[in-house]
């Protein structure tokens, strides 16, 4: 198992949006001297810039609600400081249309989101009156209140369906994981290590790998993977990256854009890298008669 170097996003930014999987990837919107909203899709080998978003917008819930051709990037900061977005819009393939508006403290961004553009989770999240532990359904169409996480949390990253979901990590560098059935939040096994804007959506519930993440202004490189119950190391990162796309399965998987360690914390990258999971190779003998 190792990460290896993909092609480079086409515009370096932070804070983005990721959808899909491996070799193809979504990464949307993000923040680099303002909020952007460029859209890129992966093909595997490189990136290529398809229709903007209707909205510029940062730390939306980009990890991971969605697939390539059928994406969710749910609330954000917009543009204006402070301005924490409701607005959602979601991704068809080739354009963005405006979907329900997130109906919890109206408006939020570095939400936790998982699950599919008709069946989408968004929770916690920084609204106007600070971090929250608000969680809502998306069916598709419009956002219904469920129950509230156990923890206050922002920039955590998400995995997973919306009866089968985790939560991991919250600023400033905690590792505190909560699992989704659906209904009730439950606090879990703590990640092996306090990070805020790990690389997430990679796998599921029972199968998934985490990555990268921030501490303070320090980025890292680990990587752990999480089987319902535990947590291992996995191979580490080839660059020090935070709060960026990601998507695929715990086998199969790729991150990109995001924080730099170098350059500061305030720019952002083209980084691409890409995940290939052990394989094994079955050892043939002949074996005759005489």
């Amino acid at each position: 198992a190792a990460w290896a170097s993909g092609g480079a996003l086409g515009t370096a930014r932070y804070q983005l949006g990721g959808a899909g999987d491996l070799p193809a990837g979504l990464a949307y919107g993000g923040y680099s001297a303002g909020n952007q909203n460029k859209t890129e899709e992966y093909n595997g080998t490189s990136w290529s810039e398809v229709n903007d978003m209707a909205n510029p917008r940062g730390q939306c819930s980009g990890q991971h609600i969605g697939t390539q051709t059928s994406a969710l990037a749910a609330g954000g900061t917009l543009p204006g400081s402070p301005n924490y977005g409701a607005l959602c819009e979601e991704y068809d393939g080739t354009n963005w249309t405006t979907g329900g508006a997130l109906t919890e403290d109206g408006g939020r961004a570095y939400l936790a989101g998982f699950g599919t553009q008709t069946a989408g989770v968004a929770g916690g999240g920084y609204a106007q009156t600070g971090a929250t532990a608000n969680s809502e359904h998306y069916d598709g169409s419009s956002w219904t209140a469920a129950n509230n996480m156990n923890t206050a949390r922002y920039d955590a990253s998400g995995t997973g369906t919306q009866t089968a979901g985790l939560a991991v990590g919250q600023y400033p560098g905690t590792g505190t994981v909560e699992e989704y059935n659906g209904t009730n939040w439950t606090s879990v096994t703590s990640y092996p290590a306090g990070r805020f804007g790990i690389y997430g959506g990679m796998g599921t519930q029972t199968d998934c790998i985490y990555a990268g993440g921030s501490a303070s202004s320090t980025r890292t490189t680990e990587t752990f993977g999480y089987d319902g119950t535990s947590w291992s190391s996995r191979p580490s990162l080839g660059n020090a990256l935070s709060s960026g796309a990601s998507g695929g399965t715990s086998s199969s998987a790729f991150i990109a854009g995001g924080r730099g360690s170098p350059p500061g914390p305030t720019a952002g990258v083209t980084t691409t890298e890409e995940f290939t999971g052990e394989t094994t190779a079955l050892n043939y003998k002949t074996v005759s008669s005489s």
